[in-house]
């Protein structure tokens, strides 16, 4: 779920980092200020991923930034 779209899809991940996603999602009309149809968007390019601690990063395969998670406590 990314808001008020939700999908699903299969991932591949290698111990190396390399990462590929293939998502199917729905593309509602969100309220102003969502940020759904552009993290669905990122993680359809994203092709490598690093683990530090409780730190999740996920790289772009257009080289257009990262988008970084943090466990909850």
């Amino acid at each position: 779920t990314a808001d008020c779209n939700s999908g699903l899809g299969v991932y591949q991940a290698t111990a190396s980092g390399a990462l590929t996603i293939d998502l199917t999602s729905s593309y509602a009309y969100c309220a102003a200020g969502s940020l759904s149809n552009q993290f669905i968007s990122y993680l359809n390019v994203a092709n490598a991923y690093t683990v530090a601690g409780d730190t999740l990063t996920i790289a772009f395969s257009n080289n257009s930034g990262l988008m970084t998670f943090t466990a909850a406590p």
